[in-house]
């Protein structure tokens, strides 16, 4: 239908052995393809045998591997409950976060900045404590981001 419109088509791509075959027909009707992770674009473009169409990745995935993994603590806590990674806009609805933990013993760590950072910074201190919450603005450095990311028991992006 979106060919006889003319519109483009473009869908999440998927590597893999599973559902190899009827993914590659549906491949031929697409005019792109949007991969999560690069190493995923490399093994498609790889292993094409048959002419595929414009394939690129978001490249939003965490390569890691075991050189990579910290064996420090993270900065002040041990362990986080929970981790929050994104922007500190409207948008992540990072107040909804707060208020489920708000009478509950979960801590978070917070690892992002934004335009509403000021405001939710005092957000959490007048309704968690600021024991409950803390906040490391913009991580950089990766080894300083996978050692708060490694101590949480639950991410939420």
């Amino acid at each position: 239908m979106a060919k006889i419109l003319n519109k483009k088509i473009i869908i999440e791509g998927q590597y893999g052995k599973k559902f190899r075959i009827l993914r590659q027909i549906i491949y031929r009707f697409v005019d792109g393809l949007l991969f999560y992770t690069l190493s995923e674009l490399f093994d498609f473009t790889s292993r094409a045998r048959h002419p595929h169409p414009v394939a690129k990745s978001w490249n939003n995935g965490v390569e890691v591997n075991e050189q990579c993994m910290p064996t420090l603590e993270p900065p002040s806590r041990s362990k986080y409950d929970i981790v929050f990674i994104g922007r500190l806009t409207k948008k992540s609805k990072f107040h909804l976060l707060l208020e489920a933990i708000r009478n509950s013993p979960l801590t978070c760590a917070v690892i992002g900045d934004g335009p509403d950072f000021e405001r939710l910074l005092k957000l959490a201190k007048r309704t968690c404590g600021s024991a409950k919450v803390e906040f490391f603005g913009e991580v950089i450095d990766s080894t300083h981001r996978s050692m708060i990311l490694n101590s949480a028991r639950v991410f939420v992006y």
